[in-house]
């Protein structure tokens, strides 16, 4: 539902110069202060960010980039709204021209806390170590159930998932890189592993759904008062998952992310071991118990093809960094 900018927000948009005039509505969502007063934020990505004092708080995020229609982040928060596990959803900021509708930014909820890649840095390994991460598995898996209600499409080609297809691209790009380049041992290994599933890998309907698409330490906030909140469901940027689009695909995606930023810990944080138990009850927690079988193998196939992503990524945009992906183990 499209409603009129109360007049103070319209002061802190034309204040920061954010839109372009009378076009700009809120759609959805509970904001509705009548006096405000905010504080620019240094958010650590390209999104401009600000803190909005009222009645209550909030965050207002702007876009980098203006967004089809309300964004992918707004319509799933819009559609999570109660939900225990994310900020509560204010509003999207939707410019209107004509027949065409494109988004700004978004507004939720406040939250006192930090994220938990954060906390972990700062901590130190007793902070990992004395973390409740079995809570943690049991608060994704609420938030898949609760995203399970989110009508999407399904994803092309989810249903089958191709390994030869990922030992391809890995192929291709040992192919590129001189003989003696270091990394060459740890993506060959990869090539091994990805030959190692079966040709194609079935992922049941009952696994599928809409999920957070960008997950990992540094999107969950551990809230002072207790608990975590989930955060950024904006996708995989350099992907393009952040026009808008919703689509169903499998949870494990999440879960793969996951047991990657877990993995990161053992190599970042001051005082660092193995993850392996972490991760073990991180899984524990989502899963209920065991993980059994096929279910198991995708997973790793997740992991895996997570891994040679974040490796491309910062090969691409953060060479200084195109090891640390190499570094953490890809969960055999």
């Amino acid at each position: 539902m499209m409603r009129a900018i109360p007049s103070a927000l319209r002061g802190l948009l034309e204040s920061e110069r954010i839109g372009g005039g009378d076009g700009v509505v809120l759609s959805g969502g509970s904001f509705d202060e009548r006096e405000i007063r905010w504080q620019a934020l240094s958010t650590g990505s390209t999104h401009r960010g600000f803190r909005v004092s009222g009645q209550a708080e909030w965050f207002l995020k702007v876009y980098r980039e203006p967004v089809e229609g309300e964004g992918r982040e707004a319509r799933l928060l819009g559609g999570l709204s109660g939900c225990r596990w994310v900020p509560g959803f204010g509003g999207a900021l939707v410019s209107v021209h004509e027949d065409r509708r494109v988004g700004l930014g978004m507004i939720q909820r406040w939250v006192r806390g930090a994220s938990l890649w954060d906390g972990f840095v700062t901590g130190g390994w007793p902070a990992v170590e004395d973390f409740d991460w079995v809570t943690l598995g049991k608060s994704l898996r609420e938030l898949h159930e609760a995203m399970s209600a989110l009508e999407a499409p399904e994803i092309l080609g989810e249903v089958g998932l191709l390994p030869e297809e990922l030992a391809q691209s890995i192929r291709v790009a040992v192919q590129s890189m001189s003989s003696k380049a270091p990394e060459r041992a740890v993506l060959l290994r990869w090539v091994e592993m990805a030959e190692g599933f079966p040709r194609r890998l079935v992922v049941p309907r009952s696994e599928s759904g809409v999920i957070h698409g960008d997950l990992h330490l540094g999107q969950i906030l551990h809230c002072f008062e207790g608990g975590c909140q989930f955060i950024d469901f904006e996708g995989e940027p350099h992907l393009g998952d952040g026009s808008g689009g919703v689509k169903k695909e499998s949870r494990l995606r999440d879960v793969a992310g996951m047991v990657r930023s877990i993995g990161y810990l053992g190599d970042v944080v001051a005082g660092g071991g193995s993850t392996d138990a972490v991760v073990r009850a991180f899984l524990a927690g989502y899963f209920g118990g065991v993980m059994l079988g096929e279910v198991g193998e995708r997973l790793r196939f997740f992991v895996l093809q997570r891994a040679f992503r974040e490796w491309c990524y910062e090969r691409a945009h953060r060479p200084g960094w195109a090891d640390r992906p190499l570094r953490v183990p890809v969960f055999e």
